[in-house]
């Protein structure tokens, strides 16, 4: 949970995969600003996994 309540991020590990999953408060927080935070999350944590590593997930 964030420090303002209003967002939540967990982090699962499978068989060789990484799942994320963004929580928001609705009401509190639009769908949309909920979508660009992941997409710019998404963003920034491709550009750090080596591409041999992103390739296999597509």
């Amino acid at each position: 949970m964030s420090i303002s309540g209003l967002l939540m991020l967990t982090v699962g590990i499978g068989a060789e995969e990484l799942s994320l999953h963004l929580g928001y408060v609705e009401g509190l927080m639009s769908a949309a600003r909920a979508e660009a935070l992941i997409s710019a999350l998404a963003e920034v944590l491709c550009g750090v996994v080596p591409a041999v590593e992103t390739a296999a997930a597509q």
